[in-house]
């Protein structure tokens, strides 16, 4: 078996649940500005959940799914309204402060209701792997695959198609032409923050189909959406692209280096790409071209 070909399947599955999470952090960003660091939260408590309610209620995977994906939706209107409406005169740092507190809290919240053990999902597709250039394709790989497809597809049709669409699309492109207008910015907030719940609860239903999910993964799932943003210029399409570049960077550092570095290197790519940001560039520009140019002139052996 190949094990390049092996550690790439495994990374754009994962990637484009990252990739997944990243869309709703791009569009709860871009309606109202606001860093969801809730992400990774509710796709843990969908992942958990779906387990709970599938394999030890019995209850069949699709109804299991669309539950626990409404019970996220909801969830997230919850916390823009009990907490995040409270806090409407905060400061952008103080709003990410209180998000973050809440993200720990429901970490714990989590901990405390499902346990600290690794959960996982009981095969929901039967037949065997498919081999192709030397890697095991799993048919739950592939359905995750396509469910995402499927589904950046629809929410694209959402946002392009609709009126509640095009109001989220007003906010996010002129705020101040949308107030004019008479759109609400809080009730698109709450809106955003609902279907971005929804985005990362549904990525969780597919992960813990494929990996085991710990009720404390929700900051590192948070973290992959929100490289996987930074990474895709906070757009639609580049944070579906990076999410699968941020699933593969972690499955080649975990299978070449080690699992226990697998954060690490997407970590420090979001790191390179942020002091990329804040270097001018035409000064590094100029400090090249200089460098260029006394490399030029000067004799290669001196003396």
């Amino acid at each position: 078996m190949n094990d390049f070909a092996q550690f790439t399947v495994s990374g754009i599955s994962n990637g484009a649940l990252f990739g997944l999470v990243a869309l709703g952090w791009v569009l709860v960003r871009r309606v109202s500005g606001l860093l969801f660091f809730l992400a990774g939260e509710f796709a843990v408590l969908a992942a958990l959940a779906v387990v709970e309610i599938r394999d030890v209620r019995g209850i069949p995977f699709v109804p299991a799914v669309v539950l626990v994906v409404g019970g996220c939706a909801l969830a997230g209107l919850a916390a823009d309204v009990l907490v995040l409406r409270r806090a409407r005169r905060a400061t952008e740092a103080s709003l990410v402060l209180a998000v973050v507190g809440l993200a720990i809290l429901l970490a714990e919240v989590w901990r405390i209701v499902f346990g600290a053990n690794a959960r996982s999902l009981r095969p929901v597709l039967s037949g065997d792997p498919v081999e192709i250039a030397g890697a095991l394709i799993l048919p739950q790989q592939v359905a995750v695959i396509v469910s995402v497809i499927a589904l950046s597809a629809l929410l694209w049709a959402g946002l392009n198609l609709t009126g509640r669409g095009m109001q989220m699309r007003a906010c996010a492109d002129e705020p101040d032409g949308a107030r004019l207008v008479g759109i609400d910015p809080l009730r698109m907030r709450s809106a955003s923050l609902a279907i971005a719940a929804a985005l990362g609860g549904f990525a969780g239903c597919l992960l813990v189909g494929v990996q085991p999910v710990y009720p404390s993964s929700g900051l590192a799932l948070s973290l992959d959406g929100f490289i996987a943003a930074v990474f895709g210029a906070w757009s639609f399409p580049g944070a579906l692209v990076a999410g699968l570049g941020v699933g593969l960077a972690e499955a080649y550092g975990a299978g070449y280096v080690g699992s226990a570095y697998k954060d690490i290197v997407s970590l420090a790519m979001l790191l390179g790409v942020l002091l990329a940001r804040t270097v001018d560039r035409r000064w590094l520009i100029d400090k090249v071209r200089t460098l260029a140019t006394r490399s030029s002139v000067t004799p290669r052996f001196p003396g």
